[in-house]
């Protein structure tokens, strides 16, 4: 997201299959059926927080499908996704050391 040409090229190239309109059909049904799951799980009459009870649950749900990612460590992808694109949390010389040993996690 935060990234310029031709580094996001290269690293989109690599994911863009998996993305693809072709493959994202396949999925169109496990797509429904999770979004469908989550919308019945939220509450009612209820205050909640919509963008990570669903946008981000989701996202996530798929994107472990997508990588073949360890479903009870998922929400670890939105995690090193924030830690990834933030720079404003990682401004002292610990807090970057933190940010690095948790994408070194990520990478391995």
């Amino acid at each position: 997201i935060a990234m310029d040409q031709p580094k996001h090229d290269a690293q989109r190239k690599v994911v863009s299959p998996i993305v693809a309109p072709a493959n994202l059909a396949k999925l169109e049904g496990t797509i429904r059926e999770r979004a469908g799951k989550i919308l019945d799980s939220l509450p009612v009459n209820e205050t909640f927080n919509w963008v990570d009870r669903v946008s981000i649950e989701l996202t996530t749900q798929m994107l472990a499908t997508l990588f073949d990612f360890p479903w009870e460590e998922r929400r670890k992808l939105t995690r090193w996704s924030d830690i990834a694109t933030s720079e404003e949390a990682f401004e002292t010389p610990e807090g970057e050391a933190a940010r690095e040993a948790e994408l070194f996690e990520c990478a391995a």
